[in-house]
């Protein structure tokens, strides 16, 4: 094992225990799956997961270094009939290129993402086939973020919404944002009334 897979070990484990299909004391509202940024730096994203939690969705936190160990879990659950819809994924910086190639390999495996939730993707600039909607939020000229399009074959619906007129919004504070996570509660419900 090399030296980089040595250093990565314990962020993949770490990002894999927060657990993932966790039982909800009733049926789940959803399916969401986030994935942190380059040094575990979106702890945002932990407190949004909770709060989702607490309003009876299925959510779970993981390392971006953890999409192959997941894509194992999803597609487990989804072979056993025990993964909710709508199913969402997201992430923040490397995490959003994490959630973005994992609903690539998802649909390889014929699991379909329902949402894909990015913030400042920062080296994959284009979606697979597999998501059925996605919503990007990134913030030009930041050195950071970039809008997103659709890699050949996909047939699903984009919307990159650029936040660089939001002064106090930057790439290492986006997966905090209060604005940002009620947007996409917002549209985990449309998913769930369509």
């Amino acid at each position: 094992m090399g030296r980089r897979s040595l250093l990565a070990a314990p962020l993949v484990l770490a990002g894999c225990a927060t657990g993932i299909g966790e039982p909800l004391p009733g049926p789940p509202r959803a399916r969401v799956v986030l994935f942190r940024g380059i040094a575990e730096i979106s702890t945002g994203l932990d407190d949004f997961a909770r709060h989702l939690r607490e309003a009876g969705y299925s959510a779970s936190v993981h390392s971006h270094l953890a999409g192959e160990q997941v894509a194992e879990r999803l597609l487990t659950l989804a072979r056993q009939n025990r993964l909710p819809r709508p199913l969402c994924i997201g992430g923040h910086s490397l995490g959003a290129d994490t959630a973005i190639d994992l609903c690539g390999e998802l649909y390889a495996a014929r699991l379909v993402t329902d949402g894909l939730f990015t913030l400042d993707p920062v080296l994959v600039g284009t979606v697979p086939p597999g998501p059925r909607r996605v919503t990007n939020f990134y913030q030009a000229g930041n050195g950071f973020g970039r809008p997103l399009a659709p890699r050949p074959g996909f047939d699903g619906a984009i919307e990159n919404i650029n936040l660089a007129e939001v002064p106090s919004l930057g790439h290492f504070n986006m997966d905090a944002s209060a604005r940002i996570q009620h947007d996409i509660v917002d549209r985990i419900n449309a998913l769930r009334r369509a």
